[in-house]
């Protein structure tokens, strides 16, 4: 026979039990969940023949029984560009997964044939492929300012080259039609920036003039400096690098007798920082925000530093590496060869990186 304190427990338990229970549940069906997995729409593309210098997008489509994780895969035949794009559900909506034709590893998507793969990491046995024909690539213009593209076949307007007289110096915009030369990151032309300097740390530089408009945000943090980077791995320097600085000074861009813009000097508000090692083949690209710069001269009297894109007048792009017959430093191995830190696509992006 229960006592009092059992029935009083038994009750509240029932209550409990009764208070808890709903005729429907929160959250996706179990069967969304842990059920078996098909697809039941299948894998397609709204637009084959997508012009995305036009503003053209590319929608895609597919249906599953089961809430999974999917990526979508898209490689250029003849660039070897790739976009990825991820997702968790159990459907991918056209009006909402998009391609607006950028890329998420370079180099950029070109007019081509790519091949567009639906894969999902829980199910490495399901694959599904559709292809789509580029008519005219991506324009990356409107996404920022850029700086340096070299597609003039010329240095930006009022750009200062600064370089050793070593012997093998390159310092000149290559194009893809050059025997021997590797195809630019972007368009038709890009800078070669290296040669043979055995005394010295510094090749040279490219000083360019900037002016950004009021509506270029404020937040340092909200800005990047893209820029691509191409090198190879045959005789390598052991230690090259690019110097890139920043500088928000007000002093006249000009070009005094021993080279180089006056806004870089050593009194003025300049700020700095290093693509170091290049030690890769082929093409990287680089995001740097601008609130991850140094101060270059964090003791110069009278310099207020205070990082603003929007005052931003200049920017060098520095080849540098360890010289073999420096006194105070040097790298032996590294005698009589060639440096080489050729760049490509100087873009200012703002809120994200140019590729993400």
């Amino acid at each position: 026979m229960m006592t009092i304190k059992q029935i009083f427990f038994f009750t509240l338990l029932v209550g409990c039990i009764s208070s808890c229970t709903k005729d429907t549940s929160e959250g996706p069906d179990l069967d969304l969940l842990y059920g078996d997995f098909s697809l039941t729409t299948p894998f397609n593309l709204d637009n084959e023949t997508p012009d995305f210098s036009a503003g053209e997008v590319v929608g895609f489509q597919a249906e599953f029984t089961t809430i999974v994780d999917w990526k979508i895969t898209i490689t250029g035949e003849a660039s070897g560009s790739i976009k990825e794009i991820t997702g968790f559900s159990n459907h991918i909506n056209p009006d909402t997964v998009i391609w607006n034709g950028n890329t998420t590893y370079i180099p950029f998507f070109q007019s081509e044939l790519c091949i567009a793969e639906l894969s999902f990491p829980d199910f490495p046995d399901s694959l599904f492929i559709d292809s789509l024909i580029i008519d005219s690539p991506r324009t990356y213009g409107e996404d920022g300012v850029i700086i340096a593209d070299f597609e003039s076949g010329e240095l930006p307007k009022g750009a200062i080259m600064t370089k050793e007289s070593g012997s093998n110096m390159t310092f000149r915009i290559s194009n893809q039609m050059d025997v021997a030369q590797d195809a630019p990151l972007e368009g038709d032309y890009y800078y070669k920036l290296g040669g043979t300097v055995n005394w010295n740390w510094s090749l040279g530089y490219i000083d360019i003039p900037i002016l950004l408009d009021a509506s270029t945000t404020s937040d340092p943090s909200n800005f990047y400096i893209n820029i691509g980077v191409l090198s190879d791995t045959e005789d390598l320097n052991t230690d090259q690098f690019l110097n890139v600085l920043i500088s928000e000074s007000d002093n006249p861009f000009n070009d005094p007798p021993e080279g180089g813009a006056d806004i870089f000097g050593t009194n003025v508000e300049v700020y700095k920082t290093q693509i170091r090692p290049v030690d890769w083949d082929g093409w990287r690209f680089f995001a740097i925000p601008y609130d991850e710069f140094d101060i270059k001269n964090p003791n110069a009297p009278g310099v207020v530093n205070d990082p603003n894109p929007q005052d931003i007048k200049g920017i060098r792009i520095a080849c540098q590496a360890c010289p073999s017959l420096n006194e105070s430093e040097s790298c032996p191995e590294n005698e009589n060869t060639i440096v080489r830190t050729d760049i490509d696509f100087v873009i200012f992006t703002e809120n994200e990186p140019l590729v993400n």
